[in-house]
């Protein structure tokens, strides 16, 4: 894990305590950092990421970890085996899949979470006795999951201000507001997109853009609508 303590500055390797470990997913809370490695465990840090310790997540469960988000005070673990919360700073772990299609035979290996306004949302895929996935939504902190309508494949989402953006690594996807419907843009092989406070950004394969070489960096400041290869 690297971190950087301020804009354009060096980036510092921190092993103390992550040593060997593959690192899948990062979050922040007001206190703590959240780490979520592969097969090691979930991490806490200090803000300044130069002490962690291991949060004794999930011991009963054969799940690689792929995703940590925190939404106010609970924190939101995607896992190869469905969702986890906690609300004690990562001290204990509870199981969070009503509704989800992480039961009665199934798999849901969780790839992204991301809330907007008053839903939290996971992406996922589904293994087991039937194959697909999609998207779920929760308005009850993970309490409760719903399906969403229509339903995509996803695998990568963010939000920019009232915004989702999401991919599946081919079309891109965007729905405005909590309560909006997730439409496709139209645009193809997108396999990694990202939001900032000046823009999007996305790696696009070469036939998604006439000046495209096999991998690119765009970016767009109009939600989406054109995207500008950069360098």
């Amino acid at each position: 894990l690297f971190v950087v303590s301020k804009m354009g500055g060096a980036w510092t390797a921190q092993y103390i305590g992550l040593s060997g470990k593959t690192v899948k997913s990062v979050a922040i809370s007001e206190s703590n950092i959240f780490v979520a490695t592969e097969y090691a465990g979930v991490f806490i840090g200090n803000q300044s990421g130069t002490s962690w310790y291991m949060s004794h997540c999930c011991p009963n469960v054969a799940a690689i970890l792929n995703e940590i988000e925190v939404v106010g005070t609970t924190v939101f673990l995607g896992t190869s085996r469905g969702v986890y919360t906690s609300d004690d700073h990562g001290v204990t772990w509870h199981s969070a899949n009503v509704g989800l299609p992480a039961q009665d035979g199934l798999i849901f290996d969780i790839s992204d979470i991301v809330a907007l306004e008053s839903k939290i949302y996971v992406f996922g895929e589904v293994t087991g006795i039937q194959a697909g996935g999609g998207g779920y939504y929760s308005m009850n902190n993970g309490k409760s999951w719903t399906i969403m309508d229509p339903n995509y494949l996803i695998n990568n989402a963010v939000t920019s201000g009232s915004d989702i953006y999401a991919t599946n690594g081919i079309n891109l996807y965007y729905q405005h507001g909590a309560n909006g419907t997730m439409i496709d843009l139209g645009l193809r092989n997108f396999s990694s997109i990202c939001a900032s406070n000046v823009g999007l950004f996305a790696i696009g394969i070469k036939s998604n853009f006439p000046d495209a070489d096999e991998k690119e960096v765009f970016y767009s400041t109009d939600q989406g609508k054109v995207w500008t290869k950069m360098g």
